[in-house]
């Protein structure tokens, strides 16, 4: 079942993906055997193509990563601790959606 969910995340519709995070998430904070498996795939999503109304969306790349950071969030330590995380948030902090370049700037904050 993991295996399936992790898949939609690379859906080309941003909200699929962005409901796959929520759940994903879910499971994540309620199976501990499964967070790093998880958060390896939510590491990837800065590398999917997203869709909207059959064009390519940047857009809707930066909210899916959006999404990610703020699920990464809600691990503490144990996620901000990860090399891994800390270079995707660095990358995040030069994202093209405000929103999201402040809070992975705020998260990394954690990380030092």
């Amino acid at each position: 079942m993991l295996l399936s969910l992790t898949y939609l995340l690379s859906d080309k519709t941003m909200i699929t993906a962005a409901n796959t995070i929520g759940a994903l998430s879910q499971i994540a904070k309620n199976k501990p055997e499964h967070r790093q498996e998880i958060f390896r795939a939510f590491l990837k999503i800065e590398k999917v193509k997203y869709y909207n109304k059959g064009d390519l969306s940047l857009e809707c790349r930066n909210v899916a990563i959006g999404h990610v950071i703020k699920s990464f969030d809600k691990f503490g330590e144990e996620v901000f601790c990860r090399e891994d995380v800390e270079a995707f948030l660095k990358r995040q902090m030069k994202n093209t959606r405000l929103k999201v370049g402040q809070l992975a700037e705020k998260l990394l904050g954690r990380t030092i």
